[in-house]
């Protein structure tokens, strides 16, 4: 189920990515899971921002507090699979993955 999961992953990500090439850049917003989970108001500050949205923090920092700060599953493991990292390698790294932070 891993594979098949991290295939569908790859291929819509993929596509995504290539449509995003299409699109002026000043259209869209890159949002990493990783900078989200670790400051997710300031994450959703700047996301309402690009969207010239008016926001408050505070009313931000409520709406988002059931936020997961963790990358495991909902039974608190992190899951690795071999197989899963070699299908979706190719596109993490077209989204930085390896080459940021």
């Amino acid at each position: 189920m891993d594979v098949i999961c991290a295939k569908q992953w790859d291929a819509c990500v993929s596509k995504t990515l290539d449509g995003l090439e299409q699109i002026d850049k000043g259209r869209w917003i890159t949002v990493y899971y990783e900078d989200f989970i670790t400051d997710p108001v300031a994450e959703m500050a700047r996301i309402l921002d690009q969207l010239n949205v008016v926001h408050n923090r505070d009313v931000i920092a409520d709406a988002i507090q059931l936020v997961r700060t963790k990358k495991t599953d909902k039974n608190g493991r992190v899951i690795p699979n071999v197989k899963v990292a070699e299908i979706i390698s190719p596109t993490l790294a077209r989204l930085g993955y390896g080459v940021r932070k």
